[in-house]
């Protein structure tokens, strides 16, 4: 019987590959470079900003929060060997498991690396799907470095950011699987956040006049468009909004429109889009598709310098709807054209074409981005009502 439990215990299961925690560094962001005028062998730059536990636990009682992050870097031939060397120089084992961002630059964005990277890290055992991606302007290594003395909030920080942009609809917030997504679905174009770094002295928020160091902040305004997985242009702020409404992902953003001579600042409440083929057009493309947008908006005034808005009569009620409406027609037909202009469908006017008509789409593809869509035709309706101030005149129009 002795023997019969001794086989149990050593038979069942276990934590035999168990490892206390702080044997690990775990990775919070990852930044991805190219390298100019090195060794060949060494283009692919990584940095990484990692969390030591062993040096967090001696700090703080235990709980690290104030320990600051350490910050390396490893180059190689390829990307996937500078993290195999980032690795290598650790006495620690490398964990993905907390890792919360990866921020690629331009110059890496636009080369064929970054279809080896993406190919690559989706088919990590421990990669998390709900990792956010990012794109800069500047090198990955200095967005990934610039608040030093925030190091732990860093990671948090970016994706507070994200969070902020988003429901004020001026950045989109993409992680791996929304990226993968638009990448597989027919016509869609994919798009990440833009990230950069901004002077002190161009932030304008009563953190940045008061710190006497005046040290760079982290800012995500607009997008950068791909096709497939080369990276195309930016997106302004305000084209980035137009695309989130075409996208039909709503936000709460405020803006500001003239009103005869005044400036009045709107809330938006609720905004919903749809987008349908009223023209599928050719296959030869010598009729090019046309589509209408139908939007839903619903607001509030949040801002009226000279007057009380209980003070506004149903007349001025409308046109200051009229003024909402145009503002919104103009953000959208400024970001159809820009993503026209760059040869990137990532509002998804393929994809509804491909629902619809998916035998045609495929006769369009393979010059959808650069011949369709870019003389496709959009028209647009608007159903615009300003709730809390009041019953208007207007009678309701037609919703599909």
């Amino acid at each position: 019987m002795v023997g019969i439990v001794l086989l149990t215990l050593m038979t069942t299961t276990a934590c035999w590959d168990a490892r206390e925690l702080d044997k690990d560094a775990s990775v919070q962001i990852l930044g991805y470079d190219l390298q100019t005028g090195g060794s060949p062998n060494k283009n692919a730059l990584i940095t990484a900003s990692l969390v030591m536990w062993e040096h967090a636990s001696s700090q703080q009682g235990g709980q690290g929060e104030g320990s600051e992050l350490d910050y390396l870097q490893a180059s190689g031939a390829t990307f996937f060997d500078a993290i195999q060397n980032l690795s290598r120089s650790l006495a620690n084992h490398l964990d993905f498991s907390h890792h919360i961002a990866s921020v690629f630059s331009q110059e890496m964005a636009s080369s064929r690396e970054f279809q080896e990277v993406i190919d690559r890290t989706t088919r990590m055992r421990e990669f998390r799907r709900r990792i956010l991606f990012f794109v800069t302007s500047d090198h990955a290594e200095s967005v990934i470095c610039a608040q030093v003395h925030h190091a732990m909030q860093i990671g948090l920080g970016l994706k507070g950011l994200s969070d902020q942009m988003t429901m004020q609809q001026t950045s989109p917030k993409i992680d791996a699987s929304q990226f993968l997504y638009d990448l597989s679905t027919p016509g869609i174009d994919p798009w990440l956040p833009r990230v950069d770094l901004v002077p002190a002295a161009q932030k304008n928020s009563p953190l940045a006049r008061s710190e006497k160091k005046q040290s760079p902040f982290l800012q995500t305004n607009g997008a950068g468009v791909f096709q497939g997985f080369h990276w195309v242009g930016w997106l302004s702020p305000e084209d980035t909004r137009g695309i989130l409404w075409l996208r039909d992902q709503s936000g709460e953003p405020t803006f500001t429109i003239p009103w005869q001579g005044e400036r009045v600042t709107v809330l938006t409440e609720q905004i919903h889009t749809r987008v349908k083929v009223l023209q599928p057009g050719n296959a030869s493309a010598t009729i090019p598709p046309k589509f209408g947008v139908w939007v839903k908006w619903r607001g509030s005034i949040a801002m009226f310098a000279g007057r009380k808005t209980s003070q506004l009569n149903a007349e001025q009620i409308y046109s200051i709807e009229k003024s909402v409406q145009q503002s919104l027609l103009q953000t959208l037909q400024q970001s159809v054209r820009q993503s026209q202009n760059l040869h990137a469908d990532v509002a998804g006017f393929g994809n509804c074409l491909y629902r619809k008509y998916p035998t045609l789409y495929q006769a369009y593809a393979p010059r959808w981005d650069s011949q369709v869509f870019a003389k496709s035709q959009v028209e647009y309706w608007f159903d615009v009502h300003l709730s809390g101030s009041g019953l208007t005149t207007r009678p309701p129009i037609y919703r599909p």
